[in-house]
């Protein structure tokens, strides 16, 4: 089993009560098929970019899940025949750790010094760097 995610827009004409029941359709086929749904999003009202079926807004729905993927083209079919279903993405995910085959770990970003710190070095730079300038410039003029 591999790990997808499924987003999907569903029409802004169906009612919330439709659109939870076509939320439920699509789960229960996933799980129907052999799935594993990780987490998944209820429907929410978005705003679209661009006009989708001369619809500026829709419905948006995300769920991660464990699929077989050779069953991804009867989850696609699916997702066609369902007149409600704008359009919709299956995209294959990589879990945490698998892309260099050990797991990840945060690091915390390394901190040299506190500010203050940092502004009084600074400031020991500038005269260390006037003080070297009055030297050179005693040796030209000299």
């Amino acid at each position: 089993m591999k790990l997808y995610e499924l987003t999907y827009l569903i029409s802004p004409e169906t009612t919330s009560e439709q659109a939870s029941k076509t939320f439920l359709e699509m789960t229960d086929f996933i799980r129907k098929e052999g799935g594993i749904i990780e987490k998944e999003g209820k429907p929410l009202k978005k705003r679209l970019g661009i006009k989708i079926k001369k619809n500026r807004t829709a419905l948006l729905s995300a769920l991660d899940m464990y699929f077989d993927p050779f069953k991804i083209n009867s989850l696609e079919k699916t997702l066609k025949e369902n007149p409600q279903i704008l359009r919709f993405l299956i995209c294959s995910k990589k879990r945490i750790g698998e892309t260099l085959g050990r797991p990840i770990t945060r690091r915390r970003p390394f901190i040299s010094a506190t500010p203050e710190k940092e502004k009084e070095t600074k400031k020991e730079k500038e005269k260390v760097g006037i003080e070297e300038i009055d030297k050179k410039l005693e040796e030209i003029l000299g």
